[in-house]
């Protein structure tokens, strides 16, 4: 009997496993955005401010956008 299919379904079943770590990897450099407030503009050039903060324990990364002279929440 060949060891191909059983190789192949053992590398099958690794790749969701790889796919979540670099899911988890790239969730935590994002989380780094959310000490800060980032200013730009639209394409028709519109300023607008960005805000990041993480609610849920850091589970959960919210951004919001306003016009860049709206009050801060």
């Amino acid at each position: 009997m060949s060891r191909w299919p059983l190789l192949l379904l053992a590398g099958l079943c690794a790749l969701p496993l790889r796919a979540a770590e670099n899911v988890a990897e790239r969730f935590e450099r994002l989380k780094t955005l959310a000490a800060g407030q980032w200013q730009g503009e639209t394409g028709n050039g519109t300023a607008v401010r960005v805000d990041y903060r993480t609610i849920s324990r850091g589970t959960v990364l919210v951004e919001v956008w306003q016009p860049a002279r709206a009050p801060r929440r």
